[in-house]
């Protein structure tokens, strides 16, 4: 992959799991790192220490995605940064941050859509919309999709439900920035072993063994599947893919 520049990424969610993962792939090509975290500030502190270590500047700032008090903190925070930096623009925004909701459609409650909207559309479009004007022309926006909004497991209802949604603003959004050359996709994970499904395999032990009977590539997804893909995306190699759904799931459910 080839970052020609030093770079800047913003990535929500980054302490662990994916996003995480996501964050060093892009620090080991020599892109500087903010990213924020909800609550774990012990853990979040570590990822930076460990981010740091590529050789990049790191910044991790906790913020929650889903209030609006916080966005625009986050976005002074970030603007603050970029200048002690030295950079005048943001590059690359991935909205990794999100939730799961593993409940059957009688048992979802307006709470629990209230929940996956804020998170996976509402934080996913403002954000974007808040950080679209400090994103440097080119630049590059990543979304988290599902590949749920292929095949319906039937607890997922309402997690898929907005997923789909976010999918759907992927599109709207590479056509708005597009005239900026700005890209924006989705890539749409199978099902991970990582701690954001760590209930529902602790709920269901064997479901591995099932997940990795429906995927062709037979086994489960880990993190390093993904991050790669995201990464490739926010490259150079990438400019002329914009507005694509690109599932990353190997091959779950063909």
């Amino acid at each position: 992959m080839n970052f020609q520049h030093t770079k800047t990424a913003l990535i929500t969610g980054a302490s662990r799991g994916l996003g995480k993962e996501t964050a060093h792939a892009l620090a080991k090509s020599g892109v500087n790192i903010i990213f924020t975290y909800h609550s774990n500030h012990q853990e979040a502190q570590k990822t930076a220490k460990d981010l740091a270590e590529h050789g990049v500047l790191v910044k991790a700032v906790q913020s929650d995605s889903t209030s609006s008090q916080d966005r625009q903190e986050l976005l002074n925070t970030v603007k603050h940064t970029l200048s002690q930096w030295e950079h005048d623009h943001l590059n690359i925004l991935i909205n990794n941050a999100g939730t799961n909701c593993h409940i059957p459609m009688e048992a979802v409650q307006e709470a629990h859509l209230d929940a996956m909207y804020e998170v996976h559309v509402k934080s996913v479009m403002f954000m974007s919309q808040l950080f679209s004007e400090l994103l440097s022309d080119n630049g590059r926006i990543v979304n988290i999709g599902s590949g749920t909004t292929r095949f319906a497991i039937p607890q997922l209802i309402a997690y898929a439900t907005m997923k789909g949604a976010t999918e759907t603003l992927t599109k709207y959004l590479a056509k708005t920035l597009a005239s900026r050359g700005i890209t924006v996709n989705a890539v749409a994970p199978g099902a991970l072993d990582t701690g954001f499904n760590a209930e529902v395999f602790g709920h269901a032990p064997h479901m591995k063994e099932m997940i990795s009977s429906v995927t062709a590539m037979g086994r489960i997804g880990q993190v390093k599947d993904i991050s790669g893909v995201i990464a490739f995306l926010c490259s150079e190699e990438a400019n002329w893919i914009t507005g694509q759904r690109i599932e990353a799931s190997g091959g779950m459910f063909l």
